[in-house]
This record gives structure tokens, sequence and C-alpha cells, in this order.
């Protein structure tokens, strides 16, 4: 899926992804569409240079080929993936550390919208100032809260 700011989305070709080292190939079943799709759509979230031009921030699928250098991960495992770009096409390079591994109980289609939610929790939780005298938390009140 190419697009052009402020014009029509097109369904393009695209030559297959290559993994590097330390890179999946996915191939995708499901993607999301957050407010990063929708900013860099409207061409206020460029592209990280030399990354895709192709719109997805996040998706899910299987992993169809290892890069040299992976471990822990097999061709076949369910994953969902936090991307630079990519995420609407039909099959996407992930570095391993942007994978996640999608449990048995939940679907592919769900998973997609994992990633991002996920991330901000983790780092929102990770980064959090030490509880002490003085400081309070008040639990969140959007969807990344429930994640």
């Amino acid at each position: 899926m190419q697009f052009e700011v402020g014009g029509t989305l097109t369904w393009e070709d695209a030559p297959e992804p290559a993994a590097a080292a330390g890179e999946v190939i996915v191939e995708i079943a499901a993607t999301a569409v957050n407010r990063a799709d929708l900013m860099q759509r409207a061409g206020r979230y460029p592209s990280l240079a030399g990354e895709s031009n192709v719109l997805g921030l996040e998706c899910s699928g299987t992993i169809v080929k290892l890069g040299d250098d992976v471990e822990g991960w097999a061709v076949g495992g369910r994953v969902c993936a936090l991307l630079s770009g990519g995420g609407y096409a039909e099959r996407v390079t992930v570095p391993v550390t942007q994978l996640l591994p999608v449990p048995d109980a939940v679907s592919l289609e769900a998973a997609a919208a994992l990633p991002e939610a996920v991330c901000t929790v983790w780092s929102a939780l990770r980064d959090a100032p030490e509880p002490g005298e003085g400081r309070a938390g008040l639990p969140s009140c959007t969807g990344v809260a429930a994640a």
C-alpha cells in the first residue's frame, strides 16, 4: 500500500523483502491503524530515513524466514511486531528486538493491535518514578490501561 500525502492510497507490487542478520520475515495476517498511521498518511509523521515508505507501524502474522544470527524464533511462529513501516504489506522484515510472541489464546487479528499498547505500558511502568512519600499515581482511563 503506497500513498501520496493528501492523495489516494494505491496497491502496488513491491520486491520480496530480504531478511538481514538479526531479522525475520513475517507473512502479515493483520495490521492495526493508530494515530501515528493517520498522521503519517496526512504528511505530519514522515517515515524514518532508510525505512519502508509503506504505511503500517504494527502487524501480526507468521514467521516465514529467519535471517542469519536469529535465535529463539522459528519459522511458523506466531508473532506481532512494532514496525518502522511496512505493516500494510503482505510481508515485512522485522528486527527480532521488535517482535512479541502471540499466545495461542489470542487471535492474530487481535494481536495486531498489541505492540503499540504493550510497548507504551511497558515504557510507562519501566520509566515511572519509584513510589515514595508525597507521590501518588492515578490509573489511566485509556485503552492502554487495559493492556
